[in-house]
């Protein structure tokens, strides 16, 4: 569904407050107004919607609920930062925002080791993934690890450090880092976001920007054709996936941690 040209309405309570709502509709070049007229697109409905419902249906104009508005932001062709807007709304309004924060730019992983040159490694990250990290920051999610809920940017001496601990999928180690050793060798990968650096576990990007998984320190599937079609389906996994968990957050909501005992994998990084 396109939104963009589109007079919408809003009507009723929702779960986000509603000018997350308005700016994330305008972002997508709707706009909305505050009451229903023939010229009206679509109405949103939240719960305890008042007369505008009303007046949308003497009008005959469509009716959507919250979770198709939602929908519609999440699958509509937004920028990685405007996911990012909508997806720390939402953790706010679960009171689960303490779990979001941004590593600092000179942050490493392995205290001892450099890797790769910047030089070699800049042509492979791709514009809208610069773009979002000059604006937001190394950002990361740092949720308990059981719940497989985490993530995190890593900042630059992190890119390099762990990409060079990857394998390309094809060289064998010992052949692989005698090329390195040429200055002819050209990256064909550059790890940028994961949940596990010990294992090199995560997402790395290839030469055309397309993003593939890693895991065990190897690209193993192209997985995603842009990194803002792979943030926004990380998002909204992590999302759900809090649904899943949502007896155990409340918990942590009324001051209690069911997983005081077990390691946050990202929470020193």
């Amino acid at each position: 569904m396109i939104l963009e040209g589109k007079i919408i309405v809003l009507t009723g309570r929702f779960s986000l407050k509603r000018k997350t709502l308005f700016e994330a509709l305008e972002n997508l070049g709707a706009y909305v107004v505050g009451s229903v007229s023939k010229n009206t697109d679509m109405i949103f409905v939240g719960t305890k919607p008042g007369s505008k419902l009303d007046q949308a249906k003497g009008h005959g104009i469509p009716i959507y609920n919250e979770e198709e508005l939602l929908k519609l932001i999440r699958n509509s062709e937004s920028t990685a930062t405007q996911y990012w807007d909508l997806f720390v709304a939402e953790m706010e309004e679960l009171e689960l925002d303490q779990f979001i924060d941004v590593t600092p730019d000179d942050e490493k992983v392995y205290p001892k080791m450099s890797g790769p040159s910047a030089k070699a490694l800049l042509p492979l990250l791709p514009e809208s993934y610069t773009s979002f990290v000059a604006e937001k920051g190394y950002v990361k999610i740092c949720l308990p690890r059981t719940t497989y809920l985490e993530i995190a940017f890593l900042p630059p001496k992190g890119i390099r450090q762990v990409t060079a601990c990857m394998g390309d999928g094809v060289t064998k180690w010992k052949e692989l880092v005698t090329l390195r050793k040429s200055k002819k060798y050209t990256w064909p990968f550059v790890f940028f976001a994961g949940n596990d650096f010990s294992d090199v576990n995560g997402y790395a990007f290839d030469s055309e920007g397309a993003v593939w998984l890693v895991e065990d320190s190897v690209p193993i599937e192209l997985i995603y054709e842009s990194f803002q079609t792979w943030f926004q389906n990380e998002l909204s996994r992590i999302l759900s996936g809090i649904a899943e968990y949502e007896e155990d957050f409340e918990q942590m909501r009324e001051g209690e941690d069911p997983y005081e005992d077990v390691a946050y994998a990202l929470q020193d990084f």
